[in-house]
């Protein structure tokens, strides 16, 4: 995944980069976020009430655990902040119209936000598409039952 990377929002058709490091990873030319990884049993929430500076310390750290997709057996980071305990976002690759593209999801369903693509000419003629072998939160998924039933 390490390299720039052009992303097509799935919804808007927006470009916006995102480049990964080693152990770091930048979003749009914004603050960077330093990846680390959390040792079991380590609760950054109550290390910080007793270690004066510790969040400020700490702010631009990502705790950035990997796995394997049950789905697609390929690696998936979960990124999410150091010092809370949700709003993580997802990135894995897959392969579409022949290439290698970073898959950026997020939500309790890990639904496809954006679709990464080496090229920003790529990222921008595809910027629209959404792939069949992609998993977004649309009218098909499985929550349609529920959203239908409170409108």
């Amino acid at each position: 995944m390490r390299g720039r990377w052009y992303l097509a929002n799935a919804e808007t058709g927006k470009i916006t980069t995102i480049v990964f490091g080693e152990s770091w990873i930048t979003y749009e030319d914004l603050d960077t976020t330093e990846l680390h990884k959390k040792k079991d049993g380590f609760d950054a929430y109550e290390y910080g009430r007793h270690h004066l500076g510790y969040e400020q310390k700490t702010k631009n750290w990502g705790e950035a655990p990997k796995s394997i997709s049950s789905e697609t057996g390929k690696i998936k980071i979960n990124i999410r902040g150091w010092n809370v305990g949700g709003g993580n976002a997802v990135y894995t690759t897959a392969t579409e119209h022949d290439q290698t593209v970073l898959v950026v999801a997020g939500g309790a369903g890990e639904w496809v936000n954006e679709v990464g693509w080496r090229s920003k000419s790529d990222a921008e003629k595809y910027a629209n598409e959404k792939f069949s072998n992609l998993h977004y939160n649309s009218d098909t998924d499985d929550n349609d039952d529920y959203i239908k039933i409170q409108k």
